[in-house]
């Protein structure tokens, strides 16, 4: 007899131990797979993650419960895996449960498509199908179809045949026509719209920082790429990551979710096609479960995403590399509260394989071990085209006593102008939304604040509310003061939504569009507006920092 160690998919530390269930004869488990076991007094049935098997346990023989099922015939998290989540429980203080359940997708059912085709494999085929009576029109019909199109799935065999399926049916118990199930993989990226370009050239201070990143293959070593903007970091990870795929490794790839655009992901597939896949919160579940699957099956070799990117269950590890990695982000707000790079850092032990940090401004802690040697220094101090905008910093005290009240300085006024006269785009930034920033009582000086965070409820004049950046939640706007009942209550500061009033006010011909959190809600809208602007089907792009990432016009 053989037993199972178990635990529970209950993120409470009460049941955050090993429960020990028998193995019946017939269930071939392994360390990693999910389980259905009977838990509790009332025996309820729950999904369970087996973390150990042994042939005997120290506990009485009729006070054990045996394993219902498997839910997967293969490890749902393989055993380096097993090791971080041990790790991970005890570095963030939290529940091996909730550790695992952050590295798996929620499961769903494989989508499946079914395929309708004649039956070449029956030696009797043509004999069948001469014997069909000429009163069966339907059916001849369908044999004529899929002799000129050879095979087609069954949703677009039904538009064109119609619904009822009775005479299709009928040839399909026959012999004549066959129907086969397959599984379709949701969120794949369309390769063949990012076709190969031509490599560029690497400069002597990318191929340094290659040949340096490259001798560390095989080891856990920490590399912090510091390159000024403009300088080539993705096009030394690109190289890192060909080099990784040579010795048939694979890669994660950490991006801000900002950052995930259309053109960022576009120079990775068009570099290495069908071996890369993206995950990220707006794909469905499907769509992110499908690509956790193709990558267990070692059907993709580059995973692309935000944070979560770092659970991808690669099992040949060759590179992890953090883009943006001064970026709060990386550190989750939900338990367990990791920080995805303290967790690329475990895995670069467990899987001896380096990891590199990309920034132009590194965190101030990271900038501080790698002069300490704690990691490997690589800089890119020079632009590739050697080329540097001019800058310009308005004083705005000095424009209100000029008289100007625009929330613009008259340079900047100006400036818009000339480029509109030209022909030419805009992007006007400012890393916060909404129309203004707080709303107060001229009177008594109250601001009104979130009953939750305490802090200042941002107005948004598109839906007329007031709006907690921090946790969401609304409010009505204040006609009067609630503490000294005053209706003097008014509006300051700026946001996106106040930004594009002003421009709408100050250039009525220009068409401007806005990208924020507010505006990008709805899947696949952040690519439909910068599509938008790239397609110049807009003059001015205003938004937060969403706008200020990846993007090349």
């Amino acid at each position: 007899m053989l037993y199972a160690g178990v635990i529970i998919d209950i993120s409470h530390s009460a049941v955050d131990k090993v429960f020990h269930y028998e193995l019946p004869e017939n269930i071939n488990a392994e360390t990693g797979m999910l389980v259905k076991v009977p838990f509790g007094k009332g025996n309820t049935v729950r999904d369970g993650y087996i973390v150990e098997i042994a042939d005997k346990v120290d506990i009485e023989a009729d006070k054990l419960k045996s394993v219902i099922s498997l839910s997967d015939n293969e490890p749902v998290i393989s055993q380096r895996r097993l090791q971080l989540a041990v790790w991970m429980k005890k570095k963030y203080y939290t529940t091996l449960s909730s550790c695992i359940q952050c590295m798996l997708p929620v499961m769903v059912n494989k989508k499946k498509k079914y395929i309708i085709s004649l039956n070449t494999e029956n030696p009797d085929l043509w004999e069948l199908i001469r014997g069909i009576r000429p009163a069966a029109k339907k059916q001849l019909a369908m044999i004529e179809l899929l002799k000129s199109t050879g095979e087609l799935p069954l949703e677009h065999f039904k538009s064109i045949i119609g619904e009822n399926l009775s005479s299709l049916n009928t040839l399909i118990s026959k012999g004549i026509v066959v129907k086969k199930e397959e599984y379709v993989s949701r969120g794949n990226l369309p390769s063949a719209l990012y076709p190969a370009g031509s490599v560029p050239m690497l400069n002597e201070e990318q191929r340094n920082a290659v040949e340096k990143i490259s001798r560390g293959f095989d080891t856990s070593k920490i590399y912090l790429l510091k390159g000024v903007t403009g300088s080539g970091k993705t096009e030394v990870y690109l190289r890192l990551i060909q080099a990784v795929l040579d010795e048939g490794k694979q890669a994660i790839v950490l991006v801000p979710e900002i950052s995930l655009t259309e053109q960022t992901v576009s120079r990775f597939v068009s570099r290495f096609g069908s071996k890369v896949a993206l995950t990220h919160s707006a794909l469905s579940y499907g769509e992110r479960y499908d690509q956790w699957e193709r990558a267990r099956r070692g059907e993709i070799s580059v995973m692309i995403g935000p944070r979560s990117a770092i659970f991808t269950p690669f099992e040949n590890l060759g590179i992890i590399i953090i883009d943006e990695e001064h970026e709060h982000t990386y550190k989750a707000e939900n338990n367990p509260k990791y920080d995805a790079r303290e967790v690329a850092f475990k895995l670069g032990m467990l899987y001896n394989c380096p990891v590199v940090l990309g920034s132009a401004t590194p965190a101030v802690t990271s900038y501080y071990r790698a002069l300490n040697s704690e990691f490997e220094l690589v800089e890119l101090n020079n632009r590739v085209n050697n080329s540097y905008p001019d800058v310009s910093i308005a004083d705005m005290r000095v424009e209100l006593k000029a008289r100007n009240l625009s929330i613009f300085s008259r340079e900047l006024i100006g400036e818009i102008e000339k480029a509109l006269e030209r022909k030419k785009q805009i992007i006007l930034f400012l890393n916060r939304r909404g129309y203004s920033s707080f709303v107060s009582c001229r009177a008594c000086g109250y601001t009104v604040s979130c009953e939750h965070c305490d802090v200042n409820y941002t107005y948004h004049r598109g839906i007329n509310k007031l709006i907690c950046h921090y946790c969401g939640a609304s409010a009505p706007v204040p006609q009067k003061c609630p503490v000294c009942g005053s209706e003097y209550i008014r509006y300051f500061g700026i946001g996106t939504e106040r930004v594009l009033s002003e421009v709408n006010k100050l250039f009525p011909n220009a068409r401007a569009i806005r990208m924020d959190t507010d505006t990008t809600s709805k899947k696949g809208e952040h690519n439909r507006l910068l599509g938008q602007f790239r397609r110049k089907e807009a003059d001015i792009l205003i938004g937060t920092q969403m706008i200020s990432k990846g993007l090349d016009f």
